[in-house]
């Protein structure tokens, strides 16, 4: 997942990244065991662009991701600023994202969120 998205990232000059963060599961906020976290600080400490994560089930980020500049942020906020979306874990709130607020991004959906 990290190299499918470093190679997305590499094509822009600046790019925003916003992985539409995952608990362990859809619906909940239990982080433990979440790949979301591995993918999220992978690519920060790879500086492969701007990361923000949002998740309607958690109000802080784990203190590794913190350190690593990754930013928690609300789904509106994060999808207004970013260049590629990737969709970790099928949220309810996640699925409300219209497909139109995605034609102009890069969209990389490992749960089948908007197919």
């Amino acid at each position: 997942m990290v190299t499918k998205v470093r190679t997305q990232a590499a094509r822009i000059r600046h790019p925003t990244i916003f992985a539409c963060f995952d608990a362990y599961k859809a619906d909940i906020d239990d982080l433990r065991e979440s790949p979301s976290i591995e993918i999220a600080l992978r690519l920060a400490q790879e500086e492969a662009g701007r990361i923000f994560v949002a998740d309607p089930h958690i109000e802080t980020l784990p203190p590794s991701l913190a350190d690593a500049g990754v930013r928690l942020c609300s789904a509106e906020e994060a999808l207004a600023q970013a260049d590629i979306v990737l969709g970790l874990v099928p949220h309810t709130a996640f699925r409300k994202i219209f497909r139109q607020a995605l034609q102009e991004k890069i969209v990389i959906d490992t749960c089948g969120l908007w197919g």
